[in-house]
């Protein structure tokens, strides 16, 4: 999933580039304050049938300056921008591109990006919305939490437990795709978790589980002269 989602992020990217120019002047407009002024960042990316959040969906941010002015950072790629806002309506221009969102609270969503069909949502810095737990599926949602494994199970389904003992597995999963492993006593570094349909995943690591019907997960640990299947709790 993480490579899935990273390509996927590149290609917006890409894409949100090839329409915006840099350069792009800034507006000579009112330097009144509408109190939407602020930088937001985003929270949930939808495109080619992928519903991004947490850490996939990070790198796009917008800068909205007083009088109209601001910036569009794509990836490290800052582009100047001009925006008005009518009613609940938001009107970013980057060159000679022009897009429209949705602002609700603290929060902008731009549905087409560029006439890809692609959609960003983004969040006020600082502000609830800006949550990560917020924009999670109900089954992510349900994965976030400390996890400790009770029993353990071979490849071929097995009670493991006189190979590795049935607790060695611990797995904190974050809201914001961040994650603890540690297997054995052994921690395995800094990690972050994703999901492919109801599946979680490490992302760097061959880990991963889904959610049984009494509310445990069974999570799948393998390398090169092994695979455990590991019963966890919170």
């Amino acid at each position: 999933m993480k490579k899935s989602a990273k390509v996927i992020a590149v290609i917006i990217a890409v894409l949100m580039i090839a329409v915006m120019f840099a350069g792009c002047s800034g507006s000579s407009g009112s330097t009144e304050e509408t109190g939407y002024e602020g930088t937001y960042n985003s929270v949930q990316v939808d495109a080619f049938g992928y519903t991004l959040s947490g850490e996939d969906a990070a790198g796009f941010t917008l800068q909205l300056d007083a009088g109209g002015k601001g910036t569009m950072d794509i990836e490290g790629d800052v582009n100047n921008i001009k925006w008005s806002i009518d009613g609940d309506t938001i009107t970013i221009k980057a060159g000679s591109d022009e897009m429209t969102g949705i602002l609700d609270g603290d929060t902008i969503s731009i549905e087409d990006v560029g006439g890809s069909g692609m959609g960003i949502l983004f969040a006020k810095e600082g502000s609830a919305a800006a949550d990560p737990a917020n924009y999670m599926s109900e089954t992510e949602a349900a994965y976030v939490g400390a996890w400790q494994s009770n029993a353990v199970y071979d490849a071929l389904g097995d009670d493991a437990s006189a190979e590795v003992d049935p607790q060695a597995f611990y797995m904190e999963l974050n809201a914001d795709k961040t994650a603890t492993i540690i297997v054995s006593g052994s921690d395995l570094g800094a990690q972050t978790w994703s999901t492919l349909g109801d599946t979680g995943m490490i992302d760097d690591l061959n880990i991963m589980w889904e959610l049984n019907e009494d509310g445990t997960i069974t999570v799948s640990y393998s390398g090169d002269d092994f695979y455990y299947d590991f019963v966890c709790s919170k």
